[in-house]
């Protein structure tokens, strides 16, 4: 499956606190549970108040679901958790309901329902939300295409806090009349977004060119670099791009997880590990998860109450 870097970068924002809404805090039982990888307990407390219609709950029980901790990984139920929350109100949610589409993850691809969800979530100004409809409008992939409504919806994003929003109004500078935000001075995000315009072709040769801009990006320091390191763990764990090789993804989610200051991406770097040391079954030397082992999973949950509606 094509995962487009638009899909590789909603895990990254999972677990981060909405502006305006009720936030997960350190002192979130669930959430604790988690990332001490007591999966199978997070999730009996996400599901119990998501029972309550706690949105930001229900969204997490998806994010078990699509991880595969505590439960058995199924992106199609992770896709009707979040369609559960999204409809609660949750702006998280409504973006990952967007990725799923958009990235065919536990659907078939429908870029017009991607299209619609990102809209969706773009109007609590959500910055990822922006920042990928604002891609699919400048491509015309699910909507129509119309270059301004694209820097339009860059320049919100960039308001919001993406700065590979940008980059992005840097390019389109060159052919519209319009003043672009004032482009980012880092290397490794030029590279990143370069990256996700040869994902975006979805072809073997791009996603080499992908997985090559990724490690180059690697290469910088702070968080930028560490995003790329995750992305290119992702490769590797997945041969997008590259040989699939999980000790290297389980040493740079390691290596991420240990030196990034941001806790969001740092749980991420941490499933991601243990993910690749599970699914690496033929290495000459075991490697050891880098969180607890999860306790024994419950018995698999259904669809949350009422189903997926359309």
């Amino acid at each position: 499956m094509w995962i487009v870097l638009r899909a590789a970068a909603f895990l990254l924002l999972l677990f981060r606190p909405e502006t305006g809404r009720a936030q997960d805090t350190p002192e979130d039982p669930a959430l604790d549970s988690f990332r001490a990888g007591a999966f199978a307990e997070a999730m009996h407390l996400w599901m119990a108040r998501a029972a309550r219609g706690d949105a930001s709950a229900a969204r997490h029980v998806g994010v078990l679901f699509d991880i595969g901790e505590g439960v058995r990984q199924d992106h199609a139920l992770a896709l009707a958790w979040y369609r559960r929350a999204a409809e609660l109100g949750d702006p998280v949610a409504m973006f990952n309901v967007a990725v799923c589409y958009d990235a065919a993850r536990g659907t078939e691809r429908d870029p017009a329902s991607a299209a619609s969800w990102y809209r969706r979530a773009a109007a609590s100004r959500f910055g990822r939300a922006e920042y990928n409809l604002g891609l699919m409008v400048e491509s015309g992939d699910g909507i129509p295409r119309d270059r301004r409504e694209a820097v339009r919806l860059f320049r919100a994003a960039s308001r919001d806090g993406i700065a590979a929003a940008r980059a992005r109004l840097t390019g389109l500078h060159d052919t519209m009349d319009v003043v672009p935000a004032a482009p980012t001075d880092d290397a490794a995000e030029a590279l990143f977004v370069s990256a996700q315009q040869a994902l975006l072709r979805r072809t073997a040769r791009a996603a080499a060119t992908a997985a090559r801009l990724f490690a180059r990006a690697a290469e910088a320091p702070g968080e930028p670099g560490a995003m790329a390191r995750y992305d290119l763990a992702w490769c590797y764990e997945n041969g997008i791009g590259v040989t699939l090789d999980r000790p290297h993804a389980y040493a740079l989610f390691v290596r991420v997880a240990a030196e990034t200051d941001d806790a969001a991406l740092r749980d991420l770097a941490r499933a991601g590990a243990d993910s690749a040391a599970r699914l690496h079954v033929t290495a000459s030397e075991p490697v050891t998860p880098a969180s607890a082992s999860p306790p024994a999973a419950p018995e698999t949950p259904g669809e949350p109450p009422g189903g997926q509606s359309d």
